[in-house]
């Protein structure tokens, strides 16, 4: 098998989001056959925490804090595939 220059690793957050939905799109977007059409390699889905929907009443920002721990792991991840 050729080794494949592109990678998708799916990686669906809303945590900074009012919406919901995003954690949709990576499977759509692969099963409408985007890693196909440009020749990448599936590296895997990272999960993401539980949503907080409500935001900080001291910032008005959702989720800081789950987005601060789960920035370093998305970094990982995002090194796996590139090493």
């Amino acid at each position: 098998m050729p080794n494949r220059p592109y990678a998708i690793l799916e990686a669906p957050s809303s945590l900074g989001l009012a919406t919901d939905g995003v954690e949709a799109l990576p499977g759509r977007l692969l099963e409408l056959g985007l890693a196909d059409r440009i020749h990448a390699r599936h590296a895997g889905r990272l999960a993401v925490p539980p949503k907080e929907p409500k935001p900080d009443p001291a910032t008005l920002t959702l989720n800081a804090n789950a987005i601060a721990a789960w920035s370093p792991k998305l970094a990982n991840a995002v090194e796996e595939v590139l090493d």
